[in-house]
């Protein structure tokens, strides 16, 4: 045999190898592809128990367990608040948005609240016959605002005369008010629990008045630009 034949052969030898371990290689690499795969699914599944846990009260209920909690527009806190719950209240859970739940309220109003301060299991709970809890408000004081501010509108943007005005802003008492969680027995107020102690601040008004004199308007004499002397 010459030594090109040989060369031949041991060429379609090499090649014939390497065809066999590309047709192999997949087969290795299953093994890792499948645990990535598990791993991802493990991931989804673990949210996925999270949400059923939490969402375990077949109807929804939920009671508020913080002192106070602000109910929002949207789901964080940059959004705005637009209520509050206090402790006991009871809710509906619509959904979740991460770590915000989408609620229905008692007065049927929606709203996004954080999840970790409600409580399914609380539901279960259940009062004794003749108890019940409600939270009343106290406002114990009412401060008067300043005296209204007069600004002088020399343009004539809102008011042209002295006898006009217009208010820009309307003034308002500011109130003190305390929240309590009060349980009454057959009627019976049997104890109160203070949850918050508010100060709504006081608005001073403010209000445009034109600087102008109207036509015609009686004017003192002395200010009308006439001689008053011997008057």
């Amino acid at each position: 045999m010459d030594k090109g034949t040989s060369a031949a052969r041991m060429s379609r030898r090499i090649a014939c190898a390497l065809v066999a371990l590309c047709m192999l290689m997949p087969l290795f690499a299953l093994p890792a592809q499948a645990a990535a795969a598990e791993g991802m699914i493990g991931s989804v599944s673990d949210s996925v128990t999270e949400v059923e846990q939490f969402m375990a009260n077949g109807t929804g209920t939920h009671v508020v367990t913080a002192s106070a909690l602000n109910v929002r527009t949207g789901p964080g806190t940059s959004y705005s608040v637009c209520g509050r719950l206090y402790r006991g209240d009871r809710v509906n859970v619509v959904s979740l948005s991460g770590s915000y739940c989408r609620i229905q309220a008692a007065s049927g109003d929606y709203g996004y609240v954080a999840r970790q301060y409600l409580d399914a299991a609380a539901v279960d709970a259940a009062l004794e016959e003749g108890t019940t809890v409600e939270i009343v408000t106290d406002v114990y004081e009412k401060i008067p605002p300043a005296e209204t501010k007069v600004i002088l509108d020399t343009a004539g943007e809102f008011v042209t005369y002295t006898d006009e005005t217009k208010v820009k802003k309307k003034a308002r008492d500011g109130i003190k008010v305390k929240s309590y969680r009060v349980v009454k027995v057959n009627g019976e107020e049997v104890s109160r629990e203070l949850l918050r102690d508010d100060y709504y601040k006081e608005v001073q008004g403010e209000v445009y008045q034109g600087v102008t004199p109207r036509e015609g308007a009686n004017i003192p004499a002395e200010d009308a630009g006439g001689n008053t002397e011997g008057a």
